[in-house]
């Protein structure tokens, strides 16, 4: 029925794919203040060929900012539009169980159901800067940086896409995936790759500067320690402040 190969999303503009640093709403401030806590930030470098490591910088730096509300150790993420501006097609990765908890992809979208494509799950999840897009039973769509659940046989994967009956989204509690593939292979990362960006405020009008606060034990705390932790969960930025807590952006891209 679908073809699971790639889908292009080519249609209008959006802001949310071209927003500057700049006009995020987090200054930036000296390396030597001391008046408000300082989040160092790291980012990798992007090896892409013909993509020079400024350009790299300043596409991560375009969603730095991701508006988020956080709790202890998880945070909600306020909706963005979707990504319309032409970008890479996302790839098919598998059909893969969905364990309920943790689910498979950690974002339910609010999409409308009842009339759902691949196109139109992968360009909401571009733009808002997650790795990978889930569809399941016939059309819901969900985000996520990584996938928490095993792997499902390809003809659990059988539920033709409401707004596309060509395609295919999922099954019951199964999800088929796909991955923005300018994301750098997550095996292929080191944290010797980070670099430092300098200091930046954080809780901003635009929310916080990066999204996860993650449990780690603060007393013991190093950036090494923080960008591995980061690395594992395929984030491409990471933060310590107030001498040891540490948060780590939901998502950056890394392409278009």
């Amino acid at each position: 029925m679908a073809n699971k190969s790639r889908f292009s999303s080519r249609l209008e503009i959006s802001p949310s794919c071209l927003l500057l640093y700049h006009s995020l709403g987090i200054p930036h401030v000296s390396s030597t203040s001391s008046l408000s806590p300082a989040v160092i930030m790291a980012v990798f470098t992007l090896h892409a060929a013909g993509v020079s490591r400024d350009t790299a910088l300043m596409k991560l730096l375009q969603t730095l900012v991701v508006a988020l509300t956080v709790g202890s150790a998880l945070a909600t993420q306020i909706p963005r539009p979707p990504c319309l501006v032409p970008f890479e097609p996302f790839e098919y990765t598998g059909c893969f169980m969905d364990p309920g908890s943790p689910p498979a992809l950690e974002w339910r979208t609010l999409l409308d159901q009842n009339a759902m494509t691949i196109e139109i799950c992968t360009a909401y999840c571009k733009g808002n800067s997650n790795r990978y897009a889930g569809l399941s039973y016939y059309g819901v769509c969900y985000c996520g940086m990584s996938i928490q659940g095993p792997r499902a046989d390809e003809g659990e994967c059988n539920l033709p896409c409401s707004g596309n009956k060509d395609q295919i989204c999922g099954g019951d509690n199964i999800l088929s995936v796909w991955e923005d593939p300018t994301f750098p292979p997550i095996s292929e990362a080191t944290v010797d790759e980070f670099d430092a960006l300098g200091c930046w405020t954080d809780e901003s009008g635009a929310g916080r500067a990066l999204a996860y606060r993650q449990d780690m034990d603060a007393s013991t705390m190093t950036n090494k320690k923080c960008q591995q932790k980061c690395l594992e969960g395929g984030y491409p930025l990471a933060g310590t402040e107030f001498a040891g807590m540490l948060s780590v952006v939901l998502s950056a891209p890394w392409g278009e």
